[in-house]
């Protein structure tokens, strides 16, 4: 990802995110072969993805979601962690608020 085009915030969001992603194929014992087997995604796209270092489309994210089942909403909402419950101020990798509201 070009750093001059996205902001500061939208790359801590997409680092963010990545871990989650990582994280959530993790505790399913899901390798990225797999996970990207399930949606149609090469493994090295599922990789860059989980970096954080390339935006992903909404309809990649609806394939990822649907392959960790669980809902986007779910997915994408980075104030609560992958268990449900809420993330504490200043965990690492967390986005900034203006992103979440």
């Amino acid at each position: 990802m070009t750093r001059g085009i996205a902001g500061e915030d939208e790359v801590a969001f997409l680092r963010a995110l990545g871990k989650r992603i990582r994280l959530l194929r993790l505790l399913r014992e899901l390798t990225q072969g797999e996970l990207a087997e399930q949606t149609g995604m090469s493994r090295s796209f599922v990789s860059i993805i989980e970096h954080g270092t390339h935006g992903v489309d909404v309809v990649r994210l609806v394939r990822i979601a649907t392959a960790l089942g669980i809902p986007l909403p779910e997915l994408v909402d980075l104030r609560t962690a992958p268990s449900g419950e809420p993330v504490s101020a200043g965990s690492a990798g967390e986005p900034p608020e203006r992103l979440l509201s």
